[in-house]
């Protein structure tokens, strides 16, 4: 049997994974599966001063999660605004404050 794609049933989706993509970025990556990409950075650390004017040991972890409006099958207009969106942000967000 053929798949609507052309694949082989047996036959997996080609993979692709590179490091280091964003030039301005202190560590990124893509993973690549079919048509489907992931694209992951980290900027930092950066020193940050408390709301005394002292160097603190605690960081800020920002996480923004987006996904392109058309790789739903809701196709949203506003990506930024999307609540699944930033619960899944959120989550990420714990997952790696405990670091």
């Amino acid at each position: 049997l053929i798949r609507a794609n052309g694949r082989k049933l047996q036959d997996i989706r080609a993979i692709d994974i590179s490091m280091n993509p964003i030039k301005y970025a202190d560590g990124s990556a893509t993973f690549k599966i079919g048509n489907t990409s992931v694209v992951a950075y980290v900027q930092g650390p950066h020193e940050i001063l408390s709301k005394k004017g002292k160097y603190t040991d605690k960081g800020i972890l920002n996480v923004k999660f987006f996904m392109t409006n058309f790789s739903t099958p809701q196709h949203k207009t506003n990506v930024k605004k999307n609540i699944r969106m930033t619960e899944f942000g959120n989550l990420l967000k714990s997952v790696f404050e405990g670091v």
